[in-house]
């Protein structure tokens, strides 16, 4: 099994930029530090995943990576540190950060109705029953706000977390977030002829609203989507590898997607970088959920975040919106609402404005602080940021669709707490 050390970890993220030599360990044990290593390598031995990349930072130094297994495991293709990842719904947090710029800049407030830049998605109607027919709605008790399309609570839904005629709807008119070959205007135009699951502003539901928002921060800043990412976020952070595609000279760095074999429980290849749709620019750039990046790229991000909106001297947002951002804005009713699809929330967490906030741990029953926030991707990526302790980490994998994904991370969430000794 393929494996590098922690320490060539830290000396190859210096070669492409994310650190400046070997750093000290700022509260960290370096023996329990070392327990990441065993519980991630213990994933892949037990053929879980194909291979892991992490990164852990705190007080702005990298103190823990690892690179082990494969980024393709049939091609014998080692995992590496500068290799990209399908990061899904790790996107939405960018694009939450977008909104909240121009929120600052004044173009917008949170608490309008999307009519002024999305007039598609007004005057809504509800159906009469989530899972009844199409034809049967009601005009919507008030209209979608941009504080609804930032915390789900805009009525939207995935076609996964949705059923019968909506969920069917969803999925006939080509609404399928990431993977849609729509263009921004026609996407959003088609979206508002499916009705509400829910009055908006009631329910927390897991949604197509951070896509919603990809075409409101298009229209605002008057650039596209995609554009305004690179301009305003990625090229300040320095995340080089961001991106809604990978360009040829790139491909070899992206990891094979994998899925688990419903009858044999083995790992098969879901997409590969040899016929993958991210070998060319999408026309459709999914706030959601389009975005590929690499682990160094998001720690980056993720520390941005932890520092109160700055990192590396580069500010992105101001403190006070980033204290926003990460507080939580659901009633404690809408927890218990289906998150996805099921009547469960995640123990102990709110949800903040695009991203999940954690305010009981005891009913979390994990390791953490009340406080951080975070947010996880399809394929099994998850980072989180902890203000309280000034720690950021970044988990990478690449396997969908399987419960065993979520045990990787909440594994690593565990593994890196238990180091932590001042």
């Amino acid at each position: 099994m393929f494996r590098i050390s922690s320490l060539f970890l830290l000396v190859t993220l210096s070669l492409i930029g994310c650190i400046n030599g070997h750093a000290p360990l700022h509260g960290f044990s370096e023996q329990r530090l070392a327990r990441i290593t065993e519980g991630m390598q213990r994933h892949i031995d037990a053929g879980t995943v194909a291979g892991v990349v992490t990164l852990v930072q705190r007080h702005g130094e990298i103190l823990h990576g690892d690179v082990l297994g494969h980024q393709d495991r049939e091609a014998g293709t080692p995992m590496q540190a500068d290799t990209i990842f399908r990061i899904y719904s790790m996107s939405k947090p960018i694009t939450s950060v977008a909104v909240l710029m121009l929120l600052e800049e004044g173009k917008l407030r949170l608490t309008e109705p999307v009519d002024r830049l999305l007039p598609e998605l007004a005057d809504p109607v509800v159906l009469l029953r989530a899972d009844g027919p199409l034809e049967e709605t009601r005009l919507a008790s008030g209209p979608i706000t941009i504080r609804d399309l930032l915390i789900h609570t805009s009525g939207l839904a995935y076609e996964f977390t949705s059923t019968g005629p909506l969920s069917e709807g969803l999925r006939e008119r080509g609404l399928l977030g990431s993977s849609s070959r729509l263009s921004p205007d026609e996407w959003i135009g088609r979206l508002g002829e499916v009705p509400l699951m829910r009055d908006p502003g009631t329910r927390w539901h897991y949604s197509l609203s951070t896509d919603a928002l990809g075409v409101l921060v298009e229209r605002a800043s008057g650039m596209p989507f995609a554009e305004f990412l690179e301009r305003r976020v990625f090229q300040p952070l320095g995340m080089r590898d961001t991106s809604f595609w990978v360009p040829e000279e790139k491909i070899t760095r992206l990891a094979v997607n994998y899925s688990r074999d419903p009858e044999t429980g083995e790992l098969v290849i879901f997409d590969h970088p040899s016929d993958t749709r991210y070998s060319v620019p999408p026309i459709f750039a999914s706030g959601g959920g389009g975005l590929v990046s690499t682990a160094g790229d998001y720690i980056r991000f993720a520390a941005m975040l932890t520092n109160g909106g700055e990192f590396d001297g580069v500010r992105i947002l101001s403190r006070k919106t980033v204290e926003l951002m990460t507080t939580n804005a659901l009633w404690p009713e809408e927890r218990t609402m289906g998150a996805f699809g099921s009547r469960f929330f995640l123990a102990g967490q709110g949800f903040g404005l695009g991203v999940s906030v954690v305010e009981d741990l005891g009913a979390g029953a994990s390791l953490g602080s009340i406080g951080q926030n975070g947010w996880g991707g399809a394929a099994g990526t998850w980072y989180w940021s902890d203000p309280k302790e000034g720690l950021s980490a970044v988990v990478m994998i690449q396997l969908m669709g399987n419960g065993a994904a979520a045990l990787v991370s909440q594994d690593f969430q565990t593994l890196v707490y238990q180091a932590l000794v001042d």
